[in-house]
């Protein structure tokens, strides 16, 4: 029965996950206020897209102050596939050349992520123009994971698949190098994994 090294499977899959999430949700906002019937979601997809009901929270934040958010004018939102391309290069090369080093790159990424992000919420939340607001609220920071409460407003947020499947990628990484740099001797085959 052929072997295959163990290592080159988890190669395959640490290299693939991040491709996969560029096709699932990344980022999701649930938002209430009591003019909603119901509470609305706002999905950032891994694509670079953006779903849901974000002409209703645009109303909202309207309401107090707060710019409207054009998807299609965030660089930021374009971006996000180049991510997933980069996390996937980092998980590929990092095993080939058996370098646990590079994975301090992939990890910088999987945090300059969420602290982008953290960064965007924050300049949004402190843009509120009184003036034009029929509710006066003071600068406030919406959390990038988590749930907050600003005047008669709720939200949660939270990363989704598409963010998590780097993080297994990154973890199958470092898990593929150690394989690696041991000799490559752990191998799978038809009976199980062979030493």
């Amino acid at each position: 029965c052929k072997m295959i090294n163990k290592s080159k499977i988890l190669l395959i899959i640490a290299t693939v996950l991040p491709l996969i999430g560029i096709a699932l949700p990344f980022w999701v906002l649930e938002f209430y206020a009591p003019m909603f019937p119901t509470w609305y979601v706002v999905t950032v997809h891994g694509y670079g897209g953006v779903t849901g009901r974000l002409d209703q929270i645009n109303i909202a934040n309207h309401y107090v102050g707060l710019r409207e958010l054009h998807p299609e004018q965030m660089i930021e939102v374009k971006l996000i596939p180049v991510a997933f391309i980069i996390a996937a290069l980092l998980a590929a090369v990092s095993i080939l050349k058996r370098n646990k080093k590079l994975l301090i790159a992939y990890i910088v990424l999987l945090i300059a992520i969420p602290a982008y992000f953290q960064y965007w919420l924050y300049d949004f939340g402190h843009d509120i123009n009184k003036e034009k607001a029929a509710v006066r609220i003071e600068p406030f920071t919406p959390l990038v994971m988590g749930y907050y409460k600003i005047a008669n407003f709720q939200a949660k947020t939270y990363f989704h698949a598409g963010y998590w499947l780097m993080v297994v990628s990154l973890i199958l990484s470092y898990y593929a190098i150690r394989i690696a740099q041991k000799g490559g001797e752990e191998r799978i085959s038809g009976s199980g994994i062979k030493r």
